[in-house]
């Protein structure tokens, strides 16, 4: 894919969460092309926990980064082609099908954009200089609508590589697929707001977490309240917090508890799980959270996860988590009710960003008659921890400011 995208014809995003198709039209379509992709088999997972809120596990045996990918949503259409799809995402981050081109910053064509991404470049690495030669994937600036090429490590998975050869820092950040571009990007674009919300969220005071404290009755969701139920029923502890920043999309984050951990002892690191999730309409990012907290207990309970060490599992929680459950519910102020934010398409949700100091790049992976994968690049929002020269941006720093200052969390 080459030249502008069209903002005017982007999705917008409808009470279905964003998705062009059902879910099991979606794993109708893309399922025949998953052998080609090295996809072997799907499986339901759910039970190997007690909640029951379905996860299903996609196996690509031969991937250069995760071989077991997993996939969650409030019934086994939505799981399992989320499974399948996160699997699709990995496969073409691997081997994009993207115009690319070899050569220095200089070599590209004359008009377009270049961003070297000093934001992504990976711990002990050197920033590529304008004499360098490199790989190069077009992609496009949201904003400017312009064609915008960036170097495609930054964009692509191979973990096969050394990381001693790398010059970028590699993760699925912002990272997604949908049955058509526009709903990848779309997905893409909204993760990328949430991980920019948790990592400013990481720098909170423990004071500040009360407050952001939400009941399930708060999202006047039937889903939302169906999920809580169903955890609380297998005898877990659930609490949902509102993690929003300033962009003002809705970022809900979930916790659970395991029935057998309690807090007069340090919980081991994986009794406390956590999910979060961003969408314009509050109660759809709390199933997210909810969904993805129950995915990670499976994913846990499972042991496929290749990037999961054995000492992980005998680790401590991390303070971090106990600010989760380390206050009396009853003592947290009055839950306020949610409401969903107005309609918001893809250039609503570019303008928010670019308000916070963000460009919006967007990088087709794949753009196939069945699916499409994009990885949406956000350089001035901040990142998930990684192995990066800069750990954090402006933004987190500012946030840093404002709590030696006492702000509250914002």
């Amino acid at each position: 894919m080459t030249g502008r995208l069209d903002l005017g014809s982007q999705l917008q995003l409808p009470a279905d969460a964003g998705r062009a198709v059902h879910p099991a039209d979606t794993l109708a379509r893309v399922w025949p092309l998953a052998q080609a992709l090295g996809i072997t088999r799907l499986a339901r997972v759910t039970h190997l926990d007690d909640i029951g809120i379905p996860v299903w596990s996609a196996a690509r045996p031969n991937a250069r980064n995760l071989s077991v990918t997993q996939g969650k949503g409030l019934d086994d259409d939505h799981a399992r082609a989320s499974a399948l799809m996160e699997a699709v995402e990995q496969a073409l981050a691997e081997r994009p099908r993207s115009e690319l081109r070899i050569g220095t910053a200089t070599l590209l064509p004359d008009g377009d954009v270049v961003s070297t991404l000093p934001e992504l470049v990976a711990k002990g690495a050197f920033p590529l200089e304008p004499e360098d030669e490199t790989t190069w994937v077009r992609g496009t600036d949201l904003g400017t609508g312009m064609s915008t090429w960036i170097p495609l490590e930054a964009a692509s998975l191979d973990y096969t590589i050394a990381p001693r050869f790398r010059r970028y820092w590699q993760s699925t950040d912002g990272l997604a697929s949908g049955n058509t571009l526009a709903e990848a990007i779309l997905h893409g674009l909204l993760e990328r707001i949430e991980r920019d919300a948790l990592a400013l969220w990481a720098l909170r005071h423990p004071a500040d977490v009360p407050n952001r404290l939400r009941s399930a009755a708060a999202f006047q969701s039937r889903d939302v309240a169906c999920l809580c139920a169903r955890v609380t029923a297998a005898g877990h502890r659930i609490r949902l917090f509102d993690l929003s920043s300033d962009i003002k999309v809705p970022v809900i984050g979930a916790a659970i508890m395991d029935s057998g951990a309690s807090l007069s002892h340090v919980p081991r690191h994986f009794e406390i799980a956590v999910g979060s999730g961003c969408h314009p309409d509050p109660a759809r990012a709390a199933v997210r959270a909810i969904t993805e907290a129950a995915q990670s207990r499976v994913t846990v309970i499972s042991g496929a996860r290749d990037d999961f060490l054995p000492d992980e599992y005998r680790a401590r929680s991390q303070p971090g988590a106990l600010d989760y459950f380390g206050f009396d519910e009853a003592s947290a102020p009055p839950t306020p009710t949610l409401q969903p934010h107005a309609p918001m398409s893809i250039a609503d949700l570019v303008g928010a960003v670019a308000a916070a100091g963000s460009p919006v790049i967007a990088v087709p992976l794949a753009d196939e008659a069945d699916f499409a994968v994009a990885k949406v690049l956000c350089p001035g929002l901040e990142n998930p921890p990684g192995g990066r020269q800069r750990s954090i941006g402006m933004r987190a720093i500012r946030r840093m400011l404002q709590r030696a200052k006492g702000v509250e969390f914002a």
